[in-house]
C-alpha cells in the first residue's frame, strides 16, 4: 500500500513538474514572439528637449531605431545610456503602444569654462559636466583661480570663492544687468582680494572683491551712466569696486591717451 501511495505521489509530482515546464516554455515562446513581432516595431520615435544634440545623435546614444521592438527595449538601461552622454543632464523614455516610443531629454546649459590645470565646462547649476575640447564653444567666460575642492560637493556648503563666481553669473543672467554674462570674458579669483572680471570688447577690468555684489552692480551702473555725460571721457580702463567707500576709476580720456586715476 505504501508503494502504491508513493507511486501515485510520484506520478502527480512528475505531472506537476511537467506542467510547470510546459507553462515556462509557453511563456518563453510567447515572450520571444512578442518581442520579435513586427506589430510592436518602433515605427514612430519622438525626441523632445534637444537643442544642441540632433535626433539622430540621441537615438544613436540610446541604441534605439525604427527596427527596434518597443517591448524588447529595457527602459532603465536605455535611460542610463542617455545619461552617459556628457551633454544630457536628464532623460525620460516611455513606450506608446503599439508601435511608438517617446524620448525626452534635458541638456546641460553651459555657463563657463573653469581652468583647473585642465579645462572643464560647468553648467548653470554649477556642475562640471564635461572636459572642454577645442571643438567646444570657446566664447564662454573662463574662470581662473579656483581649486577642485572649491567646487560643489553633495552635502557640503558652497565655498566662498565658487559662491562668489556663481553669484556674479547669476546677476549677469538677469534682464537689463549692467554686466551681462555674455559680455564677461574671464573671471579671476584671488582668495585674499576676491573676484576680478575682464569684460566687454576691450577686456576692461572690474574689481568686485567679495560680498555685496548687488549693491556694487548698482554703483557700477551709476558710474557708467555718469561717464556717458562727461565730454572728455571716452571709456574706462578699470574700475575698483572692492571698497564701496573708496571706488577707484581709471578713465580713458578722449583728448589724451593718458589714464587718470579718480576716486568717486
Amino acid at each position: 500500500m505504501k508503494w502504491v501511495r508513493y507511486g501515485a505521489f510520484g506520478i502527480k509530482a512528475a505531472a506537476g513538474i511537467g506542467m510547470l515546464l510546459l507553462i515556462s516554455y509557453a511563456f518563453i515562446l510567447g515572450h520571444d514572439v512578442i518581442t520579435q513581432c513586427d506589430f510592436f516595431r518602433a515605427k514612430n520615435i519622438s525626441v523632445q528637449g534637444n537643442h544642441r544634440l540632433s535626433d539622430s545623435e540621441i537615438l544613436r546614444q540610446a541604441q534605439v531605431n525604427t527596427e527596434s521592438n518597443i517591448l524588447s527595449i529595457n527602459l532603465q538601461v536605455t535611460r542610463k545610456r542617455l545619461l552617459a552622454h556628457p551633454w544630457i543632464a536628464e532623460s525620460e523614455i516611455r513606450r506608446e503602444l503599439p508601435d511608438a516610443m517617446a524620448i525626452k531629454i534635458t541638456e546641460h546649459k553651459p555657463l563657463a569654462i573653469v581652468d583647473l590645470g585642465r579645462k572643464f565646462i560647468i553648467s548653470t547649476r554649477g556642475e562640471i559636466f564635461k572636459t572642454w575640447s577645442p571643438t567646444d564653444d570657446d566664447t564662454l567666460p573662463v574662470i581662473n583661480g579656483l581649486e577642485f575642492f572649491d567646487l560643489d560637493e553633495p552635502g557640503k556648503p558652497r565655498s566662498l570663492p565658487f559662491g562668489a563666481v556663481m553669484e556674479v553669473f547669476q546677476l549677469g543672467s538677469k534682464l537689463n544687468s549692467i554686466l551681462p554674462t555674455r559680455f564677461i570674458n574671464s573671471v579671476f579669483v584671488d582668495r585674499e582680494i576676491g573676484i576680478t572680471i575682464c569684460a566687454f570688447e576691450k577686456n576692461q577690468t572690474i574689481k568686485l572683491g567679495f560680498h555685496d555684489y548687488p549693491e556694487k552692480y548698482e554703483r557700477l551702473k551709476e558710474i557708467l551712466f555718469q561717464m556717458k555725460n562727461l565730454k572728455d571721457i571716452k571709456d574706462f580702463d578699470s574700475i575698483d569696486l572692492n571698497n564701496l567707500e573708496r571706488i577707484v576709476v581709471n578713465p580713458i580720456r578722449i583728448k589724451s591717451s593718458a589714464k587718470d586715476q579718480r576716486e568717486v
